[in-house]
């Protein structure tokens, strides 16, 4: 059973207000992530939560978190082909992006903690459902985040997961490479592990391999995306249902 990164720890609350933005914990909106963009791009522009709430449902991953603000930098629409094209177009630019990106995010992480994690609790009664799942299913963390952010945030949120169990970005931030690593350490085929992410494009690329998936309501996902998996026969779960949902995936017959 694999989980998303977002599953645990990308709470961002709703009160965001233009002075007062998520430390660089994922979001591209933070005030000194906007600057290391202007630096970057030699452009000048100024994100705020509300501007960046709409195209946050198609980013993955830090690089594309500058594909995403060049975008809206220039006016140009925004999806997961757009980013993709962008990402290509950029790709120094975007490289840079990340290497700034991170290392502030590792000085906030050492410097200001408290503030850092204020931002980014683990959504209320998650501990209690991954827990549960735990006892039936192996674990295991698929995400793009860096792995020193990762191993930091599980220690201090007293979340036990096995080092081995977790597929950071270190380790590449393609999660068909993430599946195909456990299904070749655990001995099983694609189709015995169930994949739960909120990023639709994610989920519909794990699912043409085989992988059993659930798209997760709770994360960047948005309505139109929801009910496209809804089409595609995906199961979209909700913290409260995430358990029973997780039960019927997978007791559900599975053809090749």
């Amino acid at each position: 059973f694999v989980m998303h990164m977002l599953v645990f720890l990308q709470n961002y609350p709703d009160h965001f207000s233009t002075n007062r933005f998520c430390p660089l914990c994922c979001c591209s909106h933070h005030p000194r992530s906007t600057s290391i963009y202007n630096n970057i791009s030699g452009h000048k522009i100024n994100t705020t939560p509300k501007k960046f709430r709409k195209p946050r449902a198609f980013i993955k991953d830090a690089e594309d978190f500058y594909a995403a603000m060049r975008l809206l930098d220039e006016r140009k629409k925004i999806g997961f082909g757009a980013i993709k094209k962008g990402r290509a177009k950029w790709k120094y630019q975007c490289a840079e992006f990340v290497n700034n990106f991170y290392d502030y995010r590792h000085h906030l992480m050492e410097t200001d903690t408290k503030n850092w994690l204020k931002y980014i609790p683990p959504f209320d009664g998650i501990g209690s459902i991954i827990n549960k799942i735990g006892k039936r299913h192996i674990l295991f963390i698929s995400t793009t985040r860096d792995h020193k952010s990762v191993r930091f945030l599980l220690k201090k949120y007293g979340i036990k997961m096995k080092e081995e169990n977790i597929l950071s970005g270190s380790q590449g931030t393609d999660k068909i490479k993430h599946m195909e690593h456990i299904a070749n350490i655990c001995k099983v085929r694609v189709n015995d592990i169930i994949f739960i992410d909120d990023i639709l494009d994610q989920v519909i690329k794990a699912n043409r391999i085989g992988v059993r998936v659930i798209l997760s309501s709770w994360g960047f996902s948005n309505m139109k995306q929801k009910n496209e998996a809804k089409k595609l026969g995906i199961p979209l779960a909700n913290i409260k249902n995430l358990f029973s949902i997780v039960g019927s995936v997978a007791k559900a017959e599975y053809f090749d």
